[in-house]
């Protein structure tokens, strides 16, 4: 059966059966498919060469990409089963600004490989931009980072499962910023999981430059210990100030037995680290945070022992 098509919307609204039906985004909708069994009925395959509809799809994301306008708040929709390598530096380049990239199917959703070498990235440059809904694999070892942002503030990840594709393939860490300060200010990374026993495994977020705002919420993090014994979620560089972070609801399983377990730095710091449930190894310090910072803590909990439940980090005041 043919499908209705309305490709300029309903600049005043539409109701059908009665329901007020509402536009979900702005801006224009395109599809990508690269996999023959999830073809929809009277699709074609995947190409380049499509216009990007539900029944004409693109091949790659970035060509989605490409023919996004920015700021119009384009959303690319990547079907299950879609799967591509990223083998360089910014083989995916994210540099239009207010795109969101939504992976369809959950776990048996679209993948990215990140391989060929440890340079290999995606490049975030465009402004509030989310990618969400993609497994994302490691295939080479020790890869720099994950999401390589250079001025993409208010990028959102989420929905994202991050893993090593095999022993001695991982990545170092996830999320770099440049050295810019407040560049990329905005962060979000929400629901997401990193999955890694390699003990080249770095920190999820290395920050180069101050940052502003910083959402970190219920994510999972089950890593190696770095035998530098770095934190599971944030390294901010020396010098640089971390303000208006928000750490909650997060499960980390790292057995670090040195040093602050989810963010360092020695600069100016502030905002909210709360329910969050730490397993480690640092039987001595027990410290969430680099001491002396302006966070305020409430109902984290940790532990070094087996078989036993973790207890108030750091503890109550009184």
């Amino acid at each position: 059966m043919s499908q209705s098509n309305y490709p300029n919307g309903f600049p005043n609204g539409v109701i059908i059966r009665g329901v007020p039906l509402q536009q979900a985004q702005p801006g224009e909708v395109y599809w990508v498919n690269n996999s023959a069994t999830a073809i929809a009925k009277g699709a074609v395959g995947g190409s380049d060469g499509n216009s990007g509809t539900y029944t004409k799809p693109f091949s790659t994301i970035q060509k989605a990409i490409d023919t996004c306008v920015a700021g119009r708040g384009d959303t690319i929709m990547v079907m299950p089963g879609h799967a591509e390598s990223i083998s360089s530096a910014g083989a995916l380049t994210i540099d239009k600004n207010k795109v969101a990239i939504v992976g369809l199917g959950g776990q048996g959703g679209p993948s990215l490989t990140l391989d060929t070498a440890n340079t290999a990235s995606i490049v975030v440059s465009g402004s509030g931009c989310t990618v969400k809904g993609f497994n994302i694999l490691g295939a080479f070892a020790d890869i720099a980072t994950c999401f390589d942002l250079q001025g993409g503030s208010y990028f959102n990840m989420e929905d994202l499962n991050i893993v090593g594709a095999t022993t001695n393939q991982n990545f170092v860490d996830i999320v770099t910023t440049s050295t810019t300060d407040y560049a990329e200010s905005g962060l979000r990374v929400a629901n997401c999981n990193w999955k890694d026993s390699d003990t080249g495994t770095g920190t999820f977020c290395a920050f180069n430059g101050s940052i502003d705002t910083f959402d970190f919420v219920d994510n999972y993090i089950n890593i190696g210990v770095n035998t530098s014994d770095l934190p599971a979620i944030a390294a901010v560089a020396s010098g640089k100030l971390a303000t208006r972070i928000n750490v909650t609801g997060n499960s980390v399983w790292r057995l670090n037995d040195d040093n602050p377990l989810l963010i360092t730095g020695d600069g100016t710091m502030n905002g909210i680290v709360a329910d969050n449930f730490v397993r480690h190894a640092d039987t001595a310090g027990e410290v969430l945070v680099t001491a002396g910072k302006s966070i305020g803590y409430f109902n984290n909990y940790a532990t070094a022992a087996n078989d036993a439940s973790g207890f108030l980090l750091p503890a109550a005041d009184s």
